[in-house]
């Protein structure tokens, strides 16, 4: 057979041009091959996957059609002809995890992406995130939408300003999950010390995300704090000017709690801030009802402003970005990236 050159053109192929099984090609061969197709996480910056680590020069698209079928039939074969074994495993490995990428993020191995978050300087500092592979209900370890949303829009929010008995305005999140928008809030406000905290299972994960990004935001740190049961601060100065959460109503139970968790720790007096994003899923939507209802009636907190937004997530609801979009994306029937709908609202304490 003729040498197979990935990169002799660039325009779309079929998966009939990839190398056959039958024609009994080299470990190089198909390992060229599967990096071809290597399909990275998702950016949702614009419903698109992050570049792969060799985005460095163009690759070839190869078409998705009977992909997951070739990419099975690697798995499946014994390829016999290949004398080494360690290369035998290589290919087999490789071959599993470009099939993993393609069912879904539930299916994928642990993964490391950047998120991008505009600041009030008018640049944009990037956010580098690691996210375990997911385990029985850890929710936690994945990144969300809202929280995405809801990071991107804190550079339009008035900084938070400390009480009078601090010197630097304190920073609440509450389920924070992989920390994306608690270090994008240290990031924005370089001037506040940003609390990021979740469930035990959760803050490893999310001590090692603050760790790598200590560069652009030295002054976030987490720590356990269960919002649902933990018990309010015993002192006014344990309090916060500013407290954040997003996708955090999953249970009947949940609204209720998180007025009562925001009311608890937000400091008494002006300028003492809220801001809430969740996503506006088939189901939920008394749950969010309730939650407006605690927060204006038991908290006393007033809505100053809202709004609903659209954004991405790897559990979509299956729209996709336009029309011609690449069939590997947007298609959230099977666990890959689609549209998410969002509610936010950023409330106060009344003068």
């Amino acid at each position: 057979m003729e040498p197979f050159d990935i990169n002799d053109r660039l325009e779309p192929i079929h998966v009939l041009d990839l190398p056959g099984l039958h024609t009994e090609p080299s470990s190089s061969i198909l390992l060229d091959t599967l990096s071809l197709v290597v399909l990275g996480p998702a950016s949702w910056d614009h419903g698109t996957s992050s570049p792969p680590p060799s985005a460095g020069r163009r690759l070839r698209q190869v078409n998705p059609e009977g992909l997951t079928r070739y990419l099975t039939s690697i798995i499946a074969s014994d390829l016999s002809w290949l004398a080494d074994e360690a290369a035998r495993e290589q290919v087999w490995a490789t071959a599993s995890r470009r099939l993993s990428e393609r069912a879904g993020r539930a299916a994928m191995p642990a993964l490391s992406r950047t998120f991008h978050v505009p600041t009030s300087a008018g640049r944009s500092v990037g956010i580098m995130l690691h996210e375990p592979s997911l385990t029985a209900d850890n929710t936690g370890l994945k990144t969300w939408a809202s929280a995405y949303l809801l990071a991107k829009r804190l550079h339009t929010l008035p900084p938070p300003t400390p009480s009078a008995s601090t010197s630097a305005a304190r920073v609440l999140e509450l389920g924070s999950g992989t920390g994306l928008l608690g270090l994008a809030a240290a990031a924005v406000w370089p001037a506040a010390t940003v609390q990021l905290t979740d469930l035990p299972a959760i803050v490893p994960n999310l001590t090692a995300n603050a760790l790598t990004n200590a560069s652009l935001a030295p002054n976030a740190s987490a720590a356990v704090l269960d919002w649902r049961t933990g018990p309010p601060p015993s002192r006014p100065g344990e309090r916060y000017d500013m407290i954040l959460a997003s996708d955090v109503l999953y249970e009947p139970a949940h609204p209720a709690l998180l007025a009562a968790a925001i009311g608890a720790r937000l400091r008494p007096g002006r300028g003492a801030r809220a801001a809430v994003e969740v996503p506006c899923r088939a189901g939920y939507a008394l749950e969010l009802r309730v939650f407006r209802d605690a927060m204006a009636r038991r908290i006393g907190m007033e809505l100053v402003d809202e709004g609903e937004e659209e954004g991405w997530d790897d559990w979509g609801d299956g729209r996709r970005a336009e029309e011609g979009a690449d069939e590997e994306e947007g298609d959230g029937g099977d666990g890959r990236r689609g549209r998410v709908r969002c509610w936010w609202g950023v409330w106060t304490r009344p003068s």
